[in-house]
């Protein structure tokens, strides 16, 4: 769902049941649960950022007591260099718990240029 709360911004919430493979944390698929929130603001025609999070609860169908947590933390800014072509920038915080072992975090920052042309 997603909602344009003034010119220039938006605010968008998903909710998502699937099934996911574990690669390595267990032997079958989990069951997943995830909510994630996002908010973008275009402070110029050639300028926007975007803030999101996100929390995901996974569950083992074999075993009651095995559950995989993950949120997740953003933040980004891109620039429309021209039509098509951006330039952007932007960091991001995974934490992720699984029962069977110690929590870990990891942080990334992420440049990219992208380019994209539609057609109808």
């Amino acid at each position: 769902m997603s909602k344009a709360v003034r010119p220039g911004q938006t605010f968008s919430l998903f909710y998502e049941r699937t099934v996911s493979q574990t690669f390595g944390i267990g032997r079958t698929n989990n069951l997943l649960q995830s909510a994630s929130a996002d908010y973008g603001f275009a402070f110029a025609r050639n300028l926007s950022t975007s803030f999101g999070g996100s929390y995901a609860f996974g569950t083992d169908p074999l075993d009651d007591n095995l559950h995989l947590t993950g949120t997740t933390g953003q933040a980004f800014l891109s620039y429309r260099i021209r039509q098509g072509l951006n330039l952007g920038i932007g960091s991001n915080i995974y934490r992720r718990t699984y029962t069977a072992s110690q929590p870990s975090t990891s942080y990334r920052v992420i440049a990219s240029l992208s380019y994209g042309k539609s057609w109808r």
